[in-house]
């Protein structure tokens, strides 16, 4: 904390989060010009920028003001107006210089340094705090000169085309024409404000300002994607992030699943997983993402007690002593908020929303301070500032659902359209290495398991739902209730007359006993099911739900777990055992459907590939159906790439085969 004396002999608390400034050290190494040139460029406080060359054309406007750089640059001024850099000297920030001494410059910095960094704009604040309002410049923010001009000489990238202007060029642009610096597209550019030395200030072990250590340690960094290609895409002057509806949507994808109602429990769950966002989601403390689920009644009220809430942020009071937690979303990290409770009386909706408050640090903040003792004029500003704040939240996302019977299994939509299928070359021979270095054979290469795949190629589809995960043991035990049908399971005569590997005994573990599921696997997928057994399930769920479902065709399965951009597996092309259950991991076993969310599809299927293999529509050869997805006794894996398929007998029951079904709807 920052405490201080007015001018009037008023004490006050300076926002912290500001007092603790420190920006990166730009690590300018033998040889490392852009280093060295923001070094210098950045090099607190800014120097004064002297007098303005006489043929400058600023008009009636202070030359550094950006209102004389919109008289040429007038889409870039434009876009600059609506941008938090223009508000950075906003209500807020205003209400706490107001009581500060105006001789006192160094204690100005502390907010200025990125605020306003120019050190006219401190001359301009020190004339506010002694009196002068004619002063203004430093109300304008983050200003171009602020990062554009040194001794009024300008400073900016390289052409789109690579080129810079010479020296003869120059004399013929306004201003001398500008100086080409490739800095500007580089990111330590960028952490002169968004980065806190590594002897900052810090919680928990972590800097409180770290964007760009983040950054720098992601595959974006890797990869050349810089701040300025997100946040300044062709070189618009927007600076969107947190605070703007459409760049946090790109950041953060959002994945849900329709309830399910189950002896009166209501079930469903949202994924948010950071796979835009080149650094923590959200990267600063002042931000809190809410991701909720509520039941409401016909009315649309919220109903007490249903509310279940899963809070992205870093949690850290207004004293900055302590971090009470910090579940933001590094690059690639994705958390879930799974939602499990009664379904009240009277509820007839399931809201699920992902609430977004950029500045829920500020808000408390500025509620604390308009409780003290403070001056009308900060008051009327902290109100502002406050009222500014509130608005800025927004629902990034809200869906209502109608609250399912309970015969529904979960879904996820797939919209109707073109999508890439199929395998070439490359992916077979990737998928043969897998194979080849997991099992030390070369088995599957010898016998040809991938060479009749289906040629890559575009194919399309129509809109349909499929289930999340494998049909459950839980939700075909209904159906052998009602029904009577005939429990899963398979005697050692018939087993063994299949030739398989699996010993009859392992068979034990996942038969039912007097049409009960076996303990502790209700939420397993059920397994020893012939396809006919599928689709009498399929039968019997249409007749509940007056709704058509069966078995998905081959294409369909594939379109759900592999998105539709041809990636060889659910979440890349590159093979990740920890993200599906498998041989390579273990446990040797099936497990609960939806173990691994980070093995989502694109469309938010789960368990696509590993844990069993499932019944499509299709048919081999000489009665044979086709099976997909691998299962978790395969590893490698190349088996378990949906492009893959596999040919079995239909009326064959496996410890390693399930299913799940489509829900045919309206594609209109």
């Amino acid at each position: 904390m920052c405490k201080s004396t007015s001018n009037t002999g008023r004490s006050f608390v300076l926002l912290p989060v500001l007092f603790l400034f420190g920006t990166v050290a730009f690590g300018a190494g033998s040889g490392d010009r852009i280093g060295a040139f923001l070094a210098e460029h950045w090099e607190r406080p800014l120097a004064a920028q002297g007098d303005p060359p006489d043929s400058y054309p600023h008009a009636d406007n202070h030359p550094l003001s950006p209102k004389a750089c919109g008289q040429c640059h007038v889409d870039r001024y434009s876009e600059w107006q609506s941008t938090r850099h223009a508000q950075a000297m906003g209500p807020g920030l205003m209400a706490q210089l107001l009581p500060m001494n105006p001789n006192a410059p160094r204690q100005h910095q502390a907010c200025l340094r990125c605020h306003a960094p120019l050190a006219e704009q401190g001359r301009s604040l020190q004339a506010l705090l002694s009196g002068d309002k004619t002063e203004k410049l430093h109300t304008e923010g983050l200003v171009c000169a602020a990062c554009h001009v040194r001794a009024y000489r300008w400073y900016g990238p390289p052409r789109r085309d690579g080129s810079s202007p010479g020296e003869e060029q120059k004399v013929q642009l306004p201003h001398d024409g500008w100086s080409s610096e490739t800095a500007f597209e580089d990111a330590r550019f960028c952490s002169a404000c968004h980065q806190f030395e590594s002897n900052g200030y810090a919680l928990n072990g972590k800097l409180l300002e770290n964007t760009y250590n983040e950054w720098k340690n992601s595959r974006y960094a890797d990869e050349g994607m810089t701040c300025q290609r997100c946040h300044m895409p062709d070189r618009r002057h927007e600076f969107k992030g947190i605070h703007d509806l459409n760049k946090t949507a790109e950041g953060l994808t959002r994945i849900h699943t329709t309830p399910i109602l189950k002896n009166n429990v209501v079930r469903a769950t949202i994924t948010a997983k950071n796979d835009g966002t080149g650094h923590y989601f959200p990267t600063y403390i002042t931000p809190k993402v809410t991701i909720e689920f509520y039941q409401t009644n016909a009315a649309g009220r919220a109903l007490p007690d249903s509310r279940e809430q899963l809070v992205v942020g870093r949690g850290i009071p207004l004293n900055l002593r302590e971090e009470r937690y910090d579940t933001r979303l590094a690059p690639g990290a994705s958390t879930q908020l799974r939602y499990n409770k009664p379904r009240a009386p009277d509820a007839e909706y399931l809201i699920s929303r992902i609430l977004v408050e950029p500045d829920r640090f500020y808000k408390d903040f500025y509620r604390f301070y308009l409780g003290t003792d403070i001056t009308d004029k900060q008051r009327k500003l902290y109100r502002q500032a406050l009222t500014e704040a509130e608005e800025a939240d927004f629902e990034l996302d809200v869906r209502r659902y109608d609250l399912p019977d309970p015969w529904t299994p979960a879904t996820v939509r797939i919209p109707a359209g073109e999508f890439i299928a199929g395998s070439d070359r490359k992916e077979r021979e990737a998928a043969y290495r897998l194979d080849e270095q997991a099992y030390g054979h070369d088995r599957t290469r010898r016998f040809g398991w991938y060479d009749s795949e289906r040629p890559r190629d575009a194919y399309r589809t129509a809109a349909f739902e499929i289930t999340v995960t494998p049909i459950t043991n839980a939700q075909y035990s209904r159906f052998v209730a009602e029904t009577g049908y005939r429990p899963p399971d398979i005697d050692r005569q018939t087993w063994e007359s299949q030739g398989l590997v699996h010993p009859y005994e392992r068979t034990r573990r996942h038969a039912w006993q007097a049409g009960i599921p076996p303990d502790g696997r209700k939420q397993h997928p059920v397994v020893l099911v012939s396809r006919s057994d599928a689709g009498a399930y399929a039968e019997w769920l249409s007749q509940k739900t007056e709704e058509t479902w069966r078995l998905p065709t081959g294409l369909e399965w594939e379109k759900a777990a592999r998105g539709t951009d041809g990636r060889w597996f659910p979440w890349g092309n590159a093979f990740n055992p920890s993200l599906l259950n498998s041989h390579d991991r273990g446990p040797f076993d099936t497990t609960p459907v939806g173990t691994y969310p980070g093995g989502a599809s694109p469309f938010g299927m789960l368990d696509a590939v590993g844990q069993v293999y499932e019944w499509t529509a299709n048919d081999g050869n000489s009665g044979r159906g086709v099976v997909k997805g691998g299962s978790w006794d395969d590893k490698g894996c190349g088996v378990c790439r949906p492009a893959a398929r596999h040919a079995r007998p239909l009326d064959l029951k496996h410890i390693l085969i399930g299913f799940r079904l489509i829900r045919e709807i309206d594609s209109q």
